[in-house]
């Protein structure tokens, strides 16, 4: 169905948490800045027109493409269960600067992922959650923050057949994030055929296939 510039309505829903700018004592970023420059892209693209020419009939709820971003792996804005999810992290590490066992950390850690030794604190990397509670506790700097960054989940839904979302990107920056958004968007454009969920469409080309398309 071809339709007209001037029916253009938006055909994506993004959801975004507190953040920082909201007061969240949990935020590790700003969520407003990439939401903006989520928008910016689709608007570059032209997605929801050329979305819409691609839909028989009229447009029901589920042919938006669903985003969420998080500030924090609390992840209040449910990424794991949109088409497209965001979720800030910050992934701790252990300096040479001196421990005083005040065991701040391991008390602020939900996950009980801090242990000690001898020698001060250690992360068991299999149960953190890269929250950056352990580093925000910690008075003498002898728990840093390593990296920081986003994990991107695609491919999230409920429905009558719901999924998680898979993790395309770990500890990505804002660029990558972009890159990968613009990327889904058009696998979404590009799909020969029915439109379909983007879970679903993620599940026929395969998350593999997905992150070498990314990486090519």
């Amino acid at each position: 169905m071809l339709r007209d510039i001037q029916d253009e309505q938006e055909l994506y829903i993004i959801e975004i948490c507190r953040g920082k700018v909201q007061g969240c004592r949990y935020a590790l970023s700003d969520t407003v800045p990439l939401k903006d420059a989520i928008i910016a892209k689709f608007e570059e693209m032209r997605f929801s027109l050329k979305y819409s020419q691609k839909i028989d009939g009229r447009i029901l709820h589920h042919h938006n493409f669903k985003i969420a971003l998080s500030a924090c792996p609390n992840a209040c804005s449910q990424p794991q269960i949109k088409d497209f999810g965001v979720i800030a992290k910050v992934r701790p590490r252990r300096t040479d600067e001196e421990c005083t066992f005040c065991k701040k950390c391991q008390k602020a850690c939900l996950e009980e992922a801090i242990s000690f030794d001898e020698s001060g604190a250690i992360i068991n990397y299999a149960r953190c959650v890269e929250c950056g509670s352990c580093t925000a506790q910690c008075p003498t700097k002898s728990l840093q923050e390593d990296r920081s960054g986003y994990t991107v989940l695609i491919g999230g839904k409920l429905g009558r057949h719901p999924q998680f979302g898979k993790e395309l990107l770990e500890m990505a920056d804002e660029d990558n994030v972009i890159h990968a958004l613009q990327l889904c968007a058009q696998l979404l454009l590009n799909h020969d055929g029915k439109v379909m969920r983007f879970g679903d469409l993620v599940n026929l080309i395969e998350l593999e296939n997905i992150k070498d398309m990314l990486e090519s």
